[in-house]
């Protein structure tokens, strides 16, 4: 009886420890893709990872992608103008000089969306697709578009690691 005890205890307290890990550490979503909710929009913030582990549909001949487009900015606030009062001076004659160019403004790139996954179709009669997971980093917006069918995606965001200074 002893030994049985022993062993129920260390069972219980694995299965408490394993799942405190399964709950804070692999906080798993799942969503199915339907024609009312397509395209699903999941953002990604910086510093943190998009793990996708599964994306299928069931059956169907148009497959569904999901598209990433890396670096997308925040909306950013217009700054506000604001009035100076000058007073009037009288005119004093200053000396003519060379202009300053005004430098050229570099142009925003504009992130190109690129299709990172495309759905394995889950079917009786073909041979099973192997499903491979996609992981995408932070800041991110990937989109998920249904094929002609339902799809199903699983998924999970980790925060990044903070690297540590080397002494």
């Amino acid at each position: 009886m002893n030994r049985l005890s022993a062993w129920s205890l260390s069972l219980g307290v694995s299965a408490v420890f394993a799942s405190l890990i399964f709950a804070t550490d692999f906080d798993f979503k799942s969503q199915i893709v339907t024609t009312s909710n397509s395209p699903v929009t999941i953002l990604v913030p910086d510093q943190t990872y998009l793990r996708i582990h599964t994306f299928t549909q069931n059956g169907g001949s148009q497959r569904g992608f999901i598209t990433s487009v890396a670096g997308t900015p925040a909306p950013s606030a217009t700054p506000t103008p604001t009035v100076t009062v000058t007073p009037i001076l009288t005119p004093t004659p200053t000396p003519t000089s060379t202009p300053t160019p005004t430098p050229t403004p570099t142009p925003t790139p504009v992130p190109i969306p690129g299709v990172v996954l495309t759905a394995a179709i889950v079917s009786q009669t073909a041979t099973p697709e192997p499903v491979k997971g996609v992981t995408i980093e932070g800041p991110a917006m990937v989109t998920v578009t249904r094929g002609d069918t339902d799809c199903f995606i699983t998924y999970n965001k980790r925060a990044q690691p903070t690297p540590t200074p080397a002494e």
